[in-house]
């Protein structure tokens, strides 16, 4: 599928909500009422952009907070997700004055009954998400080709990364299919780490965040590094579709129909659509269990708001380098729902295949 998902398509589901004017939101009765009140959101990033990002966002959410609270991003690093995870289980109650940010790996665990998991990811009310879109990328000592196909057709090759992930799967099932194996080397930190690694020929594959690729991919491509695929995100008839800021690279789901045109009935098309659907709220927002129906709306409706504001896109940009891009709260828990009920599979649950691909043997 060609389609690109773009902002706003992503936000279209908000469209009919006009951004309010001034500084407070008007109250109605027996509407949720945030003044005085202090919010904390905690995420489990501590990188630069990541927290610079949401304090942001957070600036802006609670201008359109009733009441206007005022909200403080705080970082609970570790265990890749898992610390802010179970320390959010421990201290969230149902009035919406503690918000976190929960990754890819944080979802996939708990799908998949990994030790370690002290929170009850589907009790939890989902207020927004953003998409955490990766892309494959090739240094200069892998075969030459137009796309990620293109070097699974040419034999072996390693991918580097920090873990396995959804990511490392997505290209696993494409060799796979292709008729070649992909050795998955662990072990590699940042991104920075990666990108020396791949300039310098120690590894052939990897593959970035999407908006880091858009912010310096001249730099990137003086290092000879390509792109080859992407993650994509998944559309409104939730079918894979290209990222809007990565509009002229393929997605891994056209390079596997590529490969198989009747792919889309096969356990390898389905482990893509839950690694691309789950990457889609890779930071998916939540509040805590049982909060009242109009909390979860105001916050809601705040996020919508604060990710369709003029003044907050352009200062978002001007910092980050791109536009935050918004999946509402409704699609998001649509989209958690049905990546679950995917990982409930035996192919996901430990000693099978999908389990492997991800967590590692």
């Amino acid at each position: 599928m060609n389609d690109t998902i773009s902002r706003r398509f992503i936000l279209q589901a908000s469209a009919a909500m006009a951004l309010t004017g001034g500084l407070s939101v008007p109250q109605m009765a027996g509407a949720a009422d945030f003044s005085g009140k202090e919010i904390t959101f905690w995420t489990s990033h501590r990188g630069a952009d990541s927290v610079l990002s949401l304090q942001t966002f957070s600036n802006y959410i609670s201008k359109y907070m009733p009441g206007n609270p005022k909200i403080t991003v705080v970082s609970k690093f570790g265990g890749g997700g898992l610390v802010n995870a179970n320390y959010f289980a421990a201290i969230s109650k149902p009035n919406g004055l503690d918000a976190t940010m929960f990754n890819f790996v944080v979802t996939m665990a708990w799908g998949m009954k990994r030790e370690g998991v002290n929170y009850a990811l589907d009790k939890y009310k989902v207020i927004g998400a953003e998409p955490q879109v990766f892309m494959f990328v090739a240094g200069p000592s892998a075969t030459v080709g137009e796309n990620l196909l293109d070097i699974a057709n040419s034999g072996q090759h390693t991918l580097g990364t920090r873990t396995r992930n959804g990511n490392t799967m997505a290209a696993e099932v494409l060799f796979q299919e292709a008729g070649n194996p992909l050795k998955v080397v662990t072990g590699f930190g940042s991104t920075e780490e990666v990108i020396q690694a791949l300039a310098s020929g120690e590894l052939q594959l990897s593959y970035i965040y999407g908006p880091a690729w858009v912010r310096n991919e001249e730099n990137y491509r003086n290092l000879g590094l390509q792109p080859l695929a992407q993650m994509g995100v998944i559309d409104g008839s939730g079918e894979i579709a290209r990222y809007g800021l990565l509009p002229e690279i393929p997605t891994v789901a056209e390079l596997l129909l590529q490969v198989n045109p009747d792919a889309k009935s096969s356990q390898a098309y389905r482990s893509l659509k839950v690694a691309t659907g789950l990457s889609n709220i890779g930071k998916g927002y939540f509040i805590g269990a049982d909060t009242p129906d109009d909390i979860v709306e105001a916050w809601r409706a705040a996020m919508e708001k604060a990710a369709a504001d003029p003044e907050f896109i352009a200062e978002h940009s001007k910092l980050l380098g791109y536009e935050l891009e918004l999946v509402p709260g409704p699609q998001a828990a649509e989209i958690l729902s049905d990546g679950l009920a995917t990982l409930a599979d035996p192919f996901f649950q430990e000693g099978q295949p999908g389990y492997e691909m991800i967590w590692g043997g």
